[in-house]
């Protein structure tokens, strides 16, 4: 069975503007299905998050799995991450979620 991984980027500037953000993601085009390699592998998946706005950056994750028919099978929510203006955060796909968070 086949997962679909997708990722919802939720943000919201210290003031509560809208800011230039700038989002990478890279992938492993052959991602493992398993939970376990996801919590402890890095080279899975990578997001670089840029901020090309004046305003610092609080960003969040959520990240909802479905099956190949559409189906949501886990859904959940990063830690939260801080991205200075003109600076970067990569995500790697071990912070992707918070498994704390996960709902199946």
């Amino acid at each position: 069975m086949a997962l679909i991984l997708s990722a919802t980027f939720l943000f919201a500037a210290a003031l509560g503007g809208t800011e230039d953000l700038r989002v990478d993601l890279y992938f492993d085009p052959y991602p493992t299905p398993y939970v376990s390699d996801w919590e402890t592998r890095t080279d899975i998946a990578a997001l670089t998050l840029t901020n090309l706005g004046q305003e610092d950056l609080e960003l969040r994750l959520y990240v909802r799995v479905e099956n190949s028919r559409g189906v949501q099978v886990a859904s959940g929510w990063s830690e939260r991450f801080y991205v200075q203006p003109g600076g970067r955060a990569v995500v790697n796909s071990d912070e992707m979620i918070d498994y704390d968070t996960v709902e199946f």
